[in-house]
């Protein structure tokens, strides 16, 4: 009981000193609790937000769940009625898709047909998206938005629908899907009715279990009953359960961050306070005290400071997002819509940040405590003699990391630059005394230089008098710095690649295109050109916009790369392509491709003459020169052309390599066709087209039932409101850590300098002003914080290289602005950290301290 009324002693003893441990410790209780809050509502929120997007079901199982599959076998009975009665599975419904795997034998390209039982299981799947509808039934179909658009078809009409090998059937349609382009193939018929007309027994079951949680013991069972039964175990919301469209594994890694930078601030204060204490430990210890009293003296004082603080964190914690979430908001594109307090989750981090606590209280108190009583005087005395470092150990690790990082630039291979990332992280903390010493000798040459007042001469040796105190400081701000550097450089590669990535999806703004899709699109009459050439002339639309005409599609018959073959024909002995042939602008194109080879000039094409890009080339294996022979499949007429032009692939054309382009003029004179079937607007440097400007132009010449817009913005806004939450995030953690390395390196600077007032107060009476003083003591600490944050520029634009190589990253990103801010920035931690304590020391009486 003595023993706890003296750590209570102990801690009112020094409460400025404790005042800084419990708001250390708060504010990572708080960032730590509020995370975990949010995390838990965003969850209950997702989950919503998933049943929503996937439906309340886990599962599909078939011998058939894609194209891909190599058999069309429906699931047998028994296998249905086993999985139908396995303990977890709470519900199941079959689902028929007849012409899965049949499209190119029945040419059912352009429909999906899909029978369901008008079972609640079955609204749950992604297409079923038809409202307050009820599911067909016999004789009865829901069509797609899009495709009643096209056919002019209204609710309560006939029509009739091709059933290969069977009949045509007429049908009611009943219904309309959602207007979303993923639904504009798909047809959904009643079960029963379906199987008659096509195929018997369901390509697949839809199964929902008690929980999420159970996909892999079901799935395992399921393989126990059929191991030739294939499972989709729906990963895509599997993973956005687990990443919460990936601000879960930020603010895990923040909450690590917190508990390591907070377990450095703890060990740096403790440190620092046992230093202090050594003499009176050491009269403790002559009085009687063992070891063991003294570290539990010292843990029951931690243990004082960390559940006083731990718990105001908690509180705080807790009412800040209670604040926040009384009203709706939106988190990583999540509708937060309720509250959820995940009190295990928050009581098992209070544990591990106790422990964690007692950890960094153990540390310095066991050396403490092995320290004799003699020992004790003898390092206080010695408290502020120079710290001596070894060049040679500096140099060695020095030049082994460089080695291996510049080896692993040049194996070029994911391991070593994982390596090499490890090396430097060694490095940056296993260095930092040397780092610290090196700065502040290099600074002392500098002011020497400069010729500065002798007294600012002696700040750098101060400092290298507190190197003890001043190294675990350092490692605090080197970590902070450094994770808003590695972090932020990571984010933003990672911004430019999924930028590029839909850029290159969608290379242009806006792109037009028709209504109509499949093989509907071959056999629709496309889209007036007059709406590009009106769009072609505004202002806002850049030169390189392009149209693309009608495309015909032709079988080759002399492919000369038989791997690229896949159909064949009568013509031929060996596997043949359906090929794309369009026309545009190609003057337009060329400003995004290059000329390769061929007739450069395009009035210098023949008729007959067209143009591939590179990869086409490649692909089907023409080349500048060769014919190429197309079989209209429907006439029997075979088309030779000629590759007049070979040109670099371009954006524009995305991926595409199988169309063949001509101009527009031998389109129309070779096949008649002038109309549009796609446009690709971009909008220029100097204006900014505007969709409600197309929307206009669009309704002016009646093309409303004809021509939809697709704007790639629509998604880019989406990712960029994700991204800039994430960087929120980073910045608020690397705010935190730099606020709790500002605490200890306040600590730091209050004990440094109540132990030095002695000096200071001689100082003061050979001539040093109170002002001097003031700026030498801040200088000291913005010398430190500047030196760290040098460092961690360095060694952080050097990690970040490795980590874009390591990564396959196409895009090296190097945050140069940020990198220049912080170094800005980074004498004012030193700063601010000393300006309260370098205050107080000028306010001391000389005579009061002069020993």
């Amino acid at each position: 009981m003595k023993i706890i009324k003296l750590a209570f002693q102990l801690v009112k003893e020094q409460k400025l000193r404790n005042l800084l441990i419990i708001i250390g410790i708060s504010l990572g209780a708080i960032i730590i609790t509020s995370s975990q809050i949010f995390i838990s509502s965003i969850e209950e929120s997702n989950e919503a937000s998933i049943k929503e997007l996937y439906g309340e079901m886990d599962l599909y199982v078939g011998h058939q769940l894609g194209v891909a599959d190599d058999t069309t076998d429906p699931v047998s009975e028994n296998d249905y009625r086993s999985i139908e009665n396995l303990e977890k599975v709470e519900g199941i419904t079959p689902v028929s898709y007849p012409y899965l795997g049949f499209e190119v034998e029945y040419d059912m390209f352009d429909y999906i047909y899909v029978g369901f039982k008008d079972e609640p299981l079955a609204y749950q799947t992604t297409m079923v998206e038809i409202g307050d509808q009820r599911l067909p039934g016999p004789g009865e179909v829901i069509v797609s938005t899009a495709y009643a658009k096209a056919n002019n078809i209204t609710e309560g009409d006939s029509i009739s629908l091709p059933f290969p090998p069977k009949e045509h059937q007429n049908l009611k349609v009943v219904g309309f899907s959602e207007d979303r382009e993923y639904l504009n193939r798909i047809f959904l018929f009643n079960y029963d009715w379906l199987e008659t007309v096509t195929r018997k027994g369901p390509n697949m079951l839809m199964i929902r279990l008690d929980s999420y949680r159970s996909k892999q013991a079901v799935g395992e069972q399921i393989n126990m009953i059929n191991s030739e039964l294939k499972i989709d175990f729906l990963k895509e919301a599997d993973e956005q359960r687990d990443n919460i469209g990936g601000l879960y594994p930020i603010l895990t890694a923040l909450n690590i961050a917190i508990l390591i930078v907070s377990g450095l601030l703890l060990t740096s204060i403790l440190h620092i306070s046992l230093q202090n204490r050594q003499q009176q430990y050491a009269v403790m210890r002559i009085i009687g005290a063992s070891k063991k009293t003294i570290v539990f003296l010292n843990l029951i004082e931690s243990l004082i400071l960390g559940s006083i603080g731990l718990v105001l964190g908690i509180l705080i914690g807790i009412f800040i997002p209670l604040l926040l979430l009384m009203n709706t908001i939106s988190i990583a594109d999540i509708e937060v819509v309720s509250i959820s307090i995940p009190w295990f989750s928050i009581t098992l981090y209070s544990v591990i940040y106790i422990m964690l606590i007692l950890t960094a209280s153990t540390l310095p108190a066991i050396k403490a405590a092995n320290l004799s009583p003699i020992e004790a005087y003898q390092n206080t005395s010695k408290s502020h003699a120079i710290y001596k470092v070894k060049g040679f150990y500096f140099a060695a690790l020095l030049t082994a990391s460089v080695f291996i990082s510049i080896l692993s630039f040049i194996v070029n291979n994911t391991v070593m630059h994982i390596i090499a990332i490890l090396a430097l992280m060694a490095m940056l903390l296993l260095l930092v005394h040397y780092f610290l010493h090196y700065g502040l000798i290099l600074s002392l040459k500098s002011l020497r230089l400069f010729g500065a007042n002798q007294f600012l001469k002696i700040t750098p040796l101060n400092a290298l008098r507190q190197m003890n105190k001043n190294k675990q400081v350092a490692i605090i701000i080197i970590v902070s710095m450094s994770i808003s550097i590695i972090g932020f450089s990571t984010l933003d590669s990672m911004r430019k690649t999924t930028f590029d990535q839909l850029f290159s999806l969608n290379p242009t703004d806006y792109k037009l295109t028709e209504v109509s899709y499949g093989n509907e699109r071959l056999e629709s009459d496309g889209f007036s050109p007059e709406l590009y050439n009106s769009l072609s002339k505004l202002d806002s639309v850049a030169d390189h916009s392009l149209f693309f005409t009608k495309p015909l599609m032709y079988m080759t018959t002399n492919l000369p790369n038989p791997d690229a073959g896949m159909y064949t024909v009568e013509q031929s002995s060996s596997l043949q392509t359906l090929t794309g042939i369009t026309s545009t602008d190609i003057s337009r194109l060329l400003q995004t491709s290059g000329f390769i080879e061929g007739k450069e000039n395009i009035t210098d094409l023949e008729d007959d003459e067209v143009i591939i890009t590179s990869s086409t080339s490649t692909t089907l294996g023409y080349s500048v020169g060769d014919t190429i022979e197309l079989l209209d499949e429907e006439t029997n007429e075979v088309y030779s052309l000629r590759v007049g032009m070979l040109i670099e692939d371009t954006h524009m054309l995305g991926d595409e390599v199988y169309t063949i382009l001509m101009t527009f003029e031998q389109m129309k004179e070779q096949f008649g066709v002038i109309n549009h079937s796609e446009l690709l607007i971009d909008s220029s440097q100097n204006h900014v087209l505007e969709e409600s400007t197309i929307k206009n132009m669009i309704d002016d010449l009646d093309l409303g039932n004809e021509v939809t817009i697709y704007n790639r913005y629509d998604a880019v806004d989406d990712f960029h409101e994700q991204f800039n939450q994430r960087l929120i995030i980073l910045f608020l953690a690397v705010g935190l850590m730099i606020g709790l390395s500002m605490i200890g390196l306040m600590n730091n600077s209050i004990s440094s300098i109540k132990e030095r007032l002695p000096e200071l107060s001689i100082l003061r009476a050979i001539g040093l002003s109170k002002k001097l003083q003031t700026y030498s003591l801040i200088l000291e600490g913005a010398l430190l914080s500047t030196i760290c944050g040098f460092v961690s520029v360095a060694i952080s634009f050097w990690i970040s290289i490795h980590l874009n190589f390591a990564f396959n990253g196409e895009i090296l990103t190097l945050p140069i602005l940020l990198s220049l801010i912080l170094l800005l920035l980074s004498p004012l931690i030193g700063i601010i950290a000393f300006l309260a304590p370098a205050i107080w020391a000028s306010k001391k009486s000389i005579l009061a301290h002069i020993k």
